[in-house]
């Protein structure tokens, strides 16, 4: 068996990269950003025979040298991520059904449940921008997936 063989894809399938990233676009102060979807899975067609990925954990980790709020909060959230996300749905494993939002960032991780080979779970993001937020851009990020 080889090491986990883990894919990111969209609602659309398509894998998620540079050439397709996830876009939440502008969000207004004291609101949330419509949610955006992606699915990872462990060996998606189950052809390189990779072992179970256990206790995988996300973060979001930005390019080098942004320090916008998105990774690091404001005074008013306790200066926590405002990127959140939850695992929802699986496909060919037992779903999480997570009803609770996580932050995510550079030091912040969800867990979620075990990726056999050939699985996948649905994960859902949002951004949840308090009151005192700088308005900005939403920069380029990346999901890290570690065990």
């Amino acid at each position: 068996m080889s090491d986990p063989y883990i894919s990111l894809f969209d609602v659309n399938d398509i894998l998620v990269g540079p050439s397709n990233p996830i876009i939440f676009g502008l969000v207004s102060q004291g609101s949330f950003s419509d949610i955006k979807e992606v699915r990872i899975w462990n060996d998606r067609y189950n052809n390189q025979g990779s072992e179970r990925f256990d206790s995988p954990k996300i973060s979001a980790v930005p390019i080098p040298g942004d320090t916008s709020q998105i990774f690091y909060g404001t005074e008013l959230n306790r200066y926590v991520p405002m990127l959140e996300a939850r695992s929802c749905d699986a496909y060919g494993t037992v779903p999480d059904m997570m009803s609770v939002w996580t932050p995510i960032g550079p030091m912040s991780f969800l867990t979620i449940g075990n990726l056999p080979s050939g699985c996948g779970r649905r994960i859902e993001m949002r951004l949840s921008v308090p009151q005192d937020a700088v308005i900005f851009a939403v920069k380029t990020f990346s999901l890290r997936i570690t065990s």
